[in-house]
Protein backbone atom coordinates (compact mmCIF):
# COMPACT_ATOMS: atom_id res chain seq x y z
CA UNK A 1 0.00 0.00 0.00
CA UNK A 2 1.18 3.43 -0.39
CA UNK A 3 1.80 6.35 2.04
CA UNK A 4 -1.38 8.18 0.48
CA UNK A 5 -3.51 4.68 0.93
CA UNK A 6 -1.78 4.37 4.30
CA UNK A 7 -3.13 8.25 5.14
CA UNK A 8 -6.53 7.64 3.14
CA UNK A 9 -7.29 4.52 5.47
CA UNK A 10 -5.87 5.76 8.86
CA UNK A 11 -7.82 9.11 8.95
CA UNK A 12 -10.71 7.73 7.73
CA UNK A 13 -14.45 8.35 9.84
CA UNK A 14 -14.61 4.22 9.39
CA UNK A 15 -11.24 4.12 11.89
CA UNK A 16 -11.14 6.83 13.46
CA UNK A 17 -14.66 5.72 15.16
CA UNK A 18 -13.42 2.71 16.76
CA UNK A 19 -12.23 2.19 19.52
CA UNK A 20 -8.98 1.09 20.52
CA UNK A 21 -9.79 -2.79 20.51
CA UNK A 22 -11.40 -2.37 17.07
CA UNK A 23 -8.65 -0.72 15.96
CA UNK A 24 -6.26 -3.37 16.61
CA UNK A 25 -8.69 -6.08 14.75
CA UNK A 26 -8.90 -2.89 11.58
CA UNK A 27 -5.13 -3.11 11.96
CA UNK A 28 -4.51 -6.36 11.74
CA UNK A 29 -7.04 -7.02 8.72
CA UNK A 30 -5.29 -4.29 6.60
CA UNK A 31 -2.06 -5.82 7.15
CA UNK A 32 -3.30 -9.32 6.23
CA UNK A 33 -5.09 -8.13 2.95
CA UNK A 34 -2.00 -5.39 1.80
CA UNK A 35 0.78 -8.34 2.62
CA UNK A 36 -1.55 -10.78 0.37
CA UNK A 37 -1.98 -7.65 -2.03
CA UNK A 38 -5.68 -7.88 -1.70
CA UNK A 39 -6.27 -4.42 0.17
CA UNK A 40 -8.33 -1.89 -1.47
CA UNK A 41 -8.92 1.49 -0.19
CA UNK A 42 -12.53 1.33 -0.79
CA UNK A 43 -12.77 -1.87 1.62
CA UNK A 44 -12.29 0.44 4.85
CA UNK A 45 -15.86 0.55 6.12
CA UNK A 46 -15.86 -3.63 5.45
CA UNK A 47 -13.17 -3.99 8.10
CA UNK A 48 -14.16 -1.37 10.35
CA UNK A 49 -17.51 -3.69 10.34
CA UNK A 50 -15.86 -6.82 10.91
CA UNK A 51 -13.62 -5.29 13.37
CA UNK A 52 -16.55 -4.09 15.33
CA UNK A 53 -18.30 -7.97 15.22
CA UNK A 54 -14.65 -9.30 15.98
CA UNK A 55 -15.43 -7.30 19.85
CA UNK A 56 -19.05 -8.20 19.77
CA UNK A 57 -18.37 -11.44 19.11
CA UNK A 58 -15.68 -11.67 22.16
CA UNK A 59 -17.74 -9.63 24.54
CA UNK A 60 -20.36 -12.07 23.97
CA UNK A 61 -17.92 -15.34 24.52
CA UNK A 62 -16.81 -13.91 27.56
CA UNK A 63 -20.97 -13.16 28.83
CA UNK A 64 -21.79 -16.71 28.49
CA UNK A 65 -18.76 -18.38 29.73
CA UNK A 66 -19.25 -15.97 33.25
CA UNK A 67 -22.97 -16.45 33.23
CA UNK A 68 -24.13 -18.97 31.00
CA UNK A 69 -26.76 -19.63 28.42
CA UNK A 70 -29.58 -19.77 30.63
CA UNK A 71 -30.60 -17.09 32.98
CA UNK A 72 -32.52 -17.12 35.98
CA UNK A 73 -34.99 -14.34 36.35
CA UNK A 74 -37.00 -13.94 39.07
CA UNK A 75 -40.54 -12.86 38.00
CA UNK A 76 -43.38 -11.02 39.94
CA UNK A 77 -46.04 -13.26 40.09
CA UNK A 78 -44.32 -16.68 39.20
CA UNK A 79 -41.35 -16.89 40.99
CA UNK A 80 -38.31 -18.00 39.30
CA UNK A 81 -38.32 -18.34 35.49
CA UNK A 82 -35.26 -19.73 33.17
CA UNK A 83 -34.68 -17.09 30.17
CA UNK A 84 -32.06 -17.56 27.38
CA UNK A 85 -29.32 -15.39 27.79
CA UNK A 86 -29.22 -11.98 25.70
CA UNK A 87 -25.81 -12.92 24.48
CA UNK A 88 -26.22 -15.95 22.83
CA UNK A 89 -28.58 -13.57 20.06
CA UNK A 90 -25.97 -11.24 20.03
CA UNK A 91 -23.21 -13.50 18.98
CA UNK A 92 -25.05 -15.34 16.40
CA UNK A 93 -25.66 -11.64 15.09
CA UNK A 94 -22.03 -11.16 15.30
CA UNK A 95 -20.84 -14.40 14.09
CA UNK A 96 -23.16 -13.85 10.29
CA UNK A 97 -21.80 -10.81 10.32
CA UNK A 98 -18.04 -11.67 10.84
CA UNK A 99 -18.44 -14.52 8.12
CA UNK A 100 -20.30 -11.93 5.55
CA UNK A 101 -17.45 -9.40 6.04
CA UNK A 102 -14.92 -11.79 6.03
CA UNK A 103 -16.05 -13.48 2.95
CA UNK A 104 -16.48 -9.78 1.22
CA UNK A 105 -13.00 -9.14 2.28
CA UNK A 106 -11.60 -12.33 0.86
CA UNK A 107 -9.87 -13.72 4.38
CA UNK A 108 -11.23 -16.53 4.30
CA UNK A 109 -10.88 -19.64 2.38
CA UNK A 110 -14.61 -19.32 0.90
CA UNK A 111 -13.87 -15.20 0.06
CA UNK A 112 -10.64 -16.30 -1.43
CA UNK A 113 -12.28 -18.88 -4.33
CA UNK A 114 -14.45 -15.80 -5.36
CA UNK A 115 -10.83 -13.81 -5.87
CA UNK A 116 -8.20 -13.78 -8.32
CA UNK A 117 -5.36 -15.45 -7.24
CA UNK A 118 -7.16 -17.95 -4.51
CA UNK A 119 -5.66 -20.72 -3.22
CA UNK A 120 -2.95 -18.80 -0.64
CA UNK A 121 -2.09 -20.02 2.44
CA UNK A 122 -4.15 -20.22 5.44
CA UNK A 123 -4.57 -16.99 7.77
CA UNK A 124 -4.51 -16.10 11.00
CA UNK A 125 -8.04 -14.73 10.44
CA UNK A 126 -8.75 -18.10 8.32
CA UNK A 127 -7.77 -19.78 11.64
CA UNK A 128 -9.93 -17.01 13.87
CA UNK A 129 -13.15 -17.66 11.73
CA UNK A 130 -12.78 -21.38 11.47
CA UNK A 131 -12.73 -21.54 15.47
CA UNK A 132 -16.00 -19.21 15.61
CA UNK A 133 -17.43 -20.94 12.73
CA UNK A 134 -16.86 -24.75 15.01
CA UNK A 135 -17.79 -22.63 18.08
CA UNK A 136 -21.25 -21.79 17.13
CA UNK A 137 -22.08 -25.64 15.82
CA UNK A 138 -21.55 -26.72 18.94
Amino acid sequence: MTEEERKRIYSSGDYRSLSDSQRREFRHVVEDLDGRGLLKVTDVPIIASYARNVLLARLASKELEKRGILLEEEDKYHGTKVKQNPAVDVLQRAQRALEDTAIRLGITPTGRKRLPGDGQKKSELDTFMEEMNHGSNA
